[in-house]
């Protein structure tokens, strides 16, 4: 693809985040009112529980941070004067200081009271780039809720935010995370151009990650399906994700609504997908079973394989699949997963998902397991589940 107009695509030393990057993001465990000090909290519990080292890294404050009334006289945007009384640079230097990275949140539409909370258009994309910039943080989610009551070209608006943030008055390297989330029917019927499922063909000349569907789901209230279908419309367009650039099916939700077993199988779907891993939970509050999860070292290889090459399905679709996912050294990464009701055992063979030879070593990436299989890979898999395998040729 071309790139957008007026915007040079990244050179490979300028890529941000080569592999996808992974988080915390306030949305659906604090809502619209946390404040700096249960985000400072959240930021001591990512490097107490391990999170931290694991990767998840960005401290990330979506829709709620800013003051009711979002701009000072003089056209700044200001942070809620009552959650955040020193403003937010004291917050991002905390933040800093536990080696961490700070995102925040802004609208790629203008400012429509009762319809969005916040918005950076009508002529302020280049003064809140500089305004985030200067408060050093390091990533920036651009909604669309502002943009499509305005009814803007996503394309048009996003181009220019982008053009803004890279042009900004410090110099700052900001990771553009472009979030249209509007889908039909879920949203209305809107223009193919205007949706979300069409982001793809534009956003990675543009961005580093684009949201592919409508959220995936509602705070407190994520449901298995909805996980499925959010993978499935993220499943659409693998080639367009790559290095420094990565479709994004929304945030990881344990304990906001699915089983552990759930939960594990959305982690294994977003491993495959070469996907952000931004945990949507307060990390305060997560049992270790979820963190355990979250930590595994075999699923984060998987998603953060340095081809990021997206996983594609082998075989029909239907209540059982297998996908895979080629990965850099050679070796594949394999999901059988169950979408049914009911415990199945699943089998795929090595021949059809492009590996040659006669001998094979199975990792199964939840149980550490290590077999040598002649070719098959096989798993019972419980309703709901998955099992993530790396597979490679045996050396004898």
């Amino acid at each position: 693809a071309a790139p957008a107009a007026g915007v040079a695509p990244e050179s490979a030393s300028e890529v941000l985040s080569p592999t996808p990057y992974a988080g915390w993001n306030t949305y659906f465990g604090l809502g619209g009112n946390f404040s700096e000090q249960s985000v400072r909290e959240v930021a001591d519990a990512l490097v107490s529980r391990g999170l931290a080292e694991a990767g998840y890294d960005i401290v990330w404050l979506d829709g709620g941070w800013q003051d009711p009334e979002p701009r000072t006289a003089a056209g700044d945007l200001q942070a809620d004067r009552t959650r955040f009384p020193n403003g937010l640079k004291p917050l991002v230097d905390y933040i800093h200081g536990k080696g961490l990275r700070a995102g925040i949140y802004t609208d790629a539409g203008p400012y429509i009271p009762g319809k969005c909370g916040l918005g950076s258009g009508g002529g302020n994309y280049q003064r809140d780039a500089d305004q985030f910039a200067a408060w050093e943080f390091d990533a920036v989610k651009v909604d669309f809720l502002c943009g499509i009551a305005a009814d803007l070209d996503p394309k048009t608006a996003f181009t220019e935010f982008a053009r803004a943030l890279r042009g900004n008055a410090s110099g700052r390297q900001i990771i553009f995370n472009l979030c249209n989330p509007v889908t039909s029917p879920d949203w209305g019927d809107y223009p193919e151009e205007q949706q979300s499922t069409y982001s793809w063909t534009y956003a990675p000349e543009i961005a580093q990650s684009w949201r592919t569907y409508t959220d995936v789901g509602f705070v407190g209230d994520i449901k298995f399906k909805d996980v499925l279908r959010n993978y499935d419309a993220n499943a659409r367009h693998p080639e367009a994700a790559g290095p420094g650039h990565f479709n994004d099916p929304d945030y990881l939700a344990p304990e906001l609504g699915m089983s552990d077993e759930e939960f594990r199988t959305q982690m294994s779907l977003w491993a495959m997908a070469a996907a952000p891993l931004i945990v949507g939970s307060d990390i305060r509050k997560l049992g270790q079973a979820s963190v355990d999860i979250l930590t595994d070292a075999d699923a984060l290889a998987i998603n953060r394989d340095p081809a990021v090459v997206q996983a594609v399905r082998v075989g029909p679709a239907g209540t059982t699949e297998t996908w895979v996912k080629r990965l850099a050294n050679g070796e594949r990464a394999v999901l059988l997963l169950n979408r049914g009701e009911t415990s199945k055992t699943l089998t795929a063979q090595a021949s059809a998902l492009g590996l040659s030879g006669s001998r094979f070593t199975l990792k199964n990436a939840w149980t550490d397991q290590v077999t040598e299989s002649a070719g098959t890979i096989s798993a019972a898999v419980p309703a709901h589940g998955a099992a993530l395998f790396r597979v490679a040729k045996a050396h004898r």
